[in-house]
């Protein structure tokens, strides 16, 4: 593992339910209606928005809360048909269903959108975000009108966005999402930097769980492990490569650098999901010390094949875990309910 500069932030954690409370909302002809059951930790909050006397949306955000600070860790959000279209739609019936994960607090993995279909309720699109940056999309429903609209990226980001603005997340705090232009992928130590925010983020929530699971200091205080890298090279470039070789590190086991060369033909002509997985692969070796056959199918020998961005999420996961277990005492892997269906 690369040298590390550790920071030990001492927050506040209150332990066991203890309030709930309710309170509603009016805006113009919509009512929201707010339910908030309170621990020392954490607050699980669900709403409901009328229009009149039908549902028109509902969601609920599950979030840390300490000394002050509070980040998303999940939420969903869905809307609902107020009116009945023949033998298509029933009034009250889910229209849309947005789920949205988080990590250290910010945007992070497969989020899933799912919507009423002529075949059902189904899973019809995703966005792909790593730490907080949009770095591709999945098209499981081609057929799917809303994701045909040339705009959809958009649309998608300020209903993120406003989701947000009901649990008072109005800027940061994990509801926006940054885009990631064409031009970076050219830019190979953007992608890097990446990597080594996505990694960072879920050490910090593991050292985070890790400490409350201890009960660390009478279960009131834990050390936040916040980390950066310090004193790193990062040494990136395009070069040919020989045969089928998209990517290769030279930076293992040299804990000040990271160095990457990249073949520029081949990484032309790689998809999104495909690119991030070859890098990922690499940094496993550079950054993380693994060997071929540590770390799962991310460290394969022969990571060639074309990827899903669900199969990248799953193998980056796998990966991350297997490093992590050997770090912390206990671990477990956190649940990533971005792969459920």
């Amino acid at each position: 593992m690369k040298n590390l500069f550790y920071l030990f932030l001492f927050c506040s954690f209150l332990v066991n339910a203890q309030s709930k409370k309710t309170y509603k909302i009016k805006k113009g002809d919509t009512e929201i209606e707010y339910n908030e059951s309170v621990s020392e930790y954490s607050t699980y909050t669900k709403y409901e928005s009328y229009l009149g006397e039908n549902k028109d949306k509902s969601g609920a955000l599950l979030e840390w809360k300490f000394d002050g600070v509070k980040q998303p860790i999940s939420a969903y959000w869905t809307s609902y048909h107020t009116k009945s279209y023949g033998n298509y739609f029933k009034r009250g019936e889910r229209r849309e269903y947005f789920k949205y994960t988080f990590i250290n607090g910010e945007l992070n993995g497969l989020q899933k959108v799912s919507m009423m279909t002529d075949k059902g309720f189904k899973n019809v699109w995703a966005m792909a975000v790593i730490n907080g940056v949009l770095v591709g999309k999945q098209i499981i429903d081609k057929n799917n009108s809303w994701v045909r609209k040339s705009d959809w990226e958009a649309a998608y980001t300020v209903k993120t966005f406003g989701e947000g603005k009901k649990y008072n997340y109005s800027y940061g705090g994990g509801w926006m999402v940054d885009s990631f232009p064409e031009n970076n992928y050219y830019n190979l130590e953007d992608l890097v930097k990446l990597f080594l925010e996505d990694f960072k983020a879920l050490d910090n929530e593991v050292a985070l769980t890790e400490a409350v699971n201890e009960n660390n200091i009478n279960n009131r205080f834990t050390a936040l492990n916040l980390w950066e890298i310090k004193d790193l090279k990062i040494d990136t470039s395009f070069k040919k490569l020989d045969g089928k070789t998209i990517a290769i590190s030279y930076g293992m086991n040299r804990n000040n650098e990271i160095t990457i060369r990249v073949d520029p033909e081949k990484w032309e002509n790689a998809s999104p999901a495909k690119k991030w997985y070859i890098l990922y692969h690499e940094l496993g070796h550079d950054v993380l010390n693994l060997e071929h056959g540590q770390g799962g199918r991310m460290m394969f020998n022969f990571p060639t094949k074309e990827y899903t961005w669900e199969e990248f999420f799953k193998d980056r996961d796998f990966m991350f875990d297997y490093y992590l277990k050997k770090k912390y005492k206990d671990y477990a892997p956190l649940n990533r309910s971005w792969l459920d269906n």
